[in-house]
């Protein structure tokens, strides 16, 4: 009958060994579809872009905001309640 420490080590060598197996599957998989790394790219390049895209749009928006409090008399908030700047 096999001891508790013998059937701990059985797991561990269990789990190791079928993280191992699966990592060299996909690593070995993915090497040859070279389609699959490609799609990732393509797919990582879009985010990028589009997160640019976002932050463009967020610093265009500040900009006019700090152009409008800028340009308004000392004590006005209409245009900031405007555009929907939060209130202190």
């Amino acid at each position: 009958m096999a001891t508790f420490d013998q059937a701990k080590g059985l797991v561990k060598g269990l789990f190791w060994g079928g993280l191992i197996g699966a990592i060299i599957g996909i690593l070995y998989i993915t090497k040859r579809n070279k389609g699959t790394w490609e799609d990732i790219g393509r797919s990582a390049d879009e985010l990028v872009d589009k997160t640019k895209e976002q932050l463009e749009q967020a610093r265009m928006k500040m900009e006019e905001l700090v152009h409008r409090g800028q340009d308004s008399p000392a004590g006005e908030t209409e245009s900031l309640k405007e555009a929907g700047a939060p209130q202190a």
